[in-house]
């Protein structure tokens, strides 16, 4: 699961909080400009049979620039390593 736009440092930001009542949070923050606010996890599973796996959950900023560095640092890579690539 990707978000975009709900993360960010200040006192309106939820998505930690509810992160925390819906899974386990990796990491919250990172050392890199522009792109500080993100979010990775891995949300509980779903009480239903059928599926056996774990939801990843990424949680990007809501800066535009922001948004694309965190993007390609690390969404791509985690999408096309899902996806089988080296």
């Amino acid at each position: 699961m990707i978000s975009s736009g709900g993360v960010s440092v200040g006192e309106a930001d939820f998505t930690k909080q509810i992160m925390q009542k819906l899974g386990d949070v990796g990491f919250w923050k990172i050392a890199m400009r522009p792109g500080r606010p993100m979010v990775f996890g891995v949300l509980k599973p779903v009480a239903d049979k059928t599926r056996a796996y774990k939801t990843i959950f990424l949680g990007l900023p809501g800066h535009p620039v922001a948004v694309m560095a965190t993007f390609y640092q690390f969404v791509r890579a985690a999408l096309l390593q899902l996806n089988g690539a080296n």
